[in-house]
């Protein structure tokens, strides 16, 4: 079964990008010239954040776990580690370290539609601890390295999504406010 899994994991990988390449396809000609120019920075920054998270969790979090949770057993005992455990464990850890890393892009959604502020999400940093410390409880195996190994960087992603709601904020400023061409909508 992990062969199996293994499998279907890697097809969807490598397809990934002929998926992507025939939903542009599909959804492009009905979006005007302003959103395929938005569209596409949200596309690149979506799989950069995805596969960022992942290599940090895999690089950084799934060894520490993983010894972690091997030296639950006691002494004079030997782990016996089965292939799909490990491969269903794994799997989920990464996912869920590449669906949480993307909060920069959704932020990013979010401040362009108007739905949240920097101010907001500065006032917002004590619930933002929180919630960072109880995904890392949930998404992590039970052991405090791997929380703060999710909850430190969610923080630093929160801190960086300020900014980038700064940045869209400021940008707004400074946009020349738009000029209304149609004479007759004003006489209604």
């Amino acid at each position: 079964m992990v062969y199996l899994k293994t499998a279907v994991a890697g097809g969807m990988l490598f397809s990934s990008p002929y998926i992507l390449l025939q939903l542009w396809l599909f959804v492009g000609p009905g979006l005007h010239s302003h959103e395929k120019r938005m569209a596409v920075p949200f596309l690149v920054s979506t799989v950069v954040c995805f596969l960022g998270g992942t290599a940090f969790c895999r690089y950084l979090v799934l060894g520490p776990a993983v010894s972690a949770l091997i030296s639950f057993g006691g002494v004079g005992t030997s782990p016996n580690i089965m292939m799909s455990e490990y491969f269903s464990f794994s799997t989920k850890l990464l996912l869920a370290f590449g669906l949480l890393f993307e909060m920069p892009v959704v932020m990013t959604f979010l401040a362009l539609l108007g739905l949240v502020s920097s101010g907001f999400l500065i006032r917002q940093w004590r619930y933002a601890i929180v919630v960072a410390f109880i995904l890392g409880a949930v998404f992590t195996p039970p052991d405090p390295l791997s929380q703060f190994m999710l909850a430190i960087p969610l923080l630093a992603l929160y801190g960086f999504s300020i900014g980038i709601v700064m940045v869209i904020e400021r940008s707004r400023r400074s946009a020349p406010a738009p000029v209304d061409t149609d004479p007759g909508a004003s006489a209604v």
